[in-house]
């Protein structure tokens, strides 16, 4: 049986819509949607075509499995994953230089996408 969430009223902080999930309610969501490894990427700045970036990410990462690229917001990529060892091994360094076609090699730092996850923080700050 698929657990289920309840529906949450919205709720307003600073004159914009909230809604505030618990860690538990985050996790039967990873598994509703089949997100138990996703990554997000972060960009420094700038990222090549999305369709480039799905076959060079796959090549230059060693990813042996499934995986699915797409747009998550701005300078960030959503990466779903299908084999535990692409994420572990995804996950094990802190930063890639991902080459374009045009040569240019842009930084994606990968991020574990988890309950704690906030995209509003700046990643040098969330870790110290």
């Amino acid at each position: 049986m698929t657990p289920t969430i309840n529906v949450k009223p919205i709720t307003l902080l600073h004159g914009e819509p909230y809604l505030r999930w618990t860690e538990s309610e985050v996790s039967k969501m990873k598994t509703i949607e089949n997100m138990q490894h996703v990554i997000v990427g972060k960009f420094s700045y700038g990222w090549p075509d999305l369709d480039e970036l799905r076959t060079s990410i796959s090549a230059q990462c060693n990813i042996k499995g499934d995986c699915q690229i797409g747009y998550f917001r701005n300078r960030y990529i959503l990466i779903r994953l299908a084999l535990k060892e692409d994420f572990i091994n995804l996950t094990s360094k802190p930063a890639y230089y991902i080459k374009a076609k045009n040569g240019a090699a842009q930084q994606i730092w990968p991020l574990i996408y988890d309950s704690k996850y906030k995209v509003e923080e700046e990643t040098t700050m969330a870790m110290a």
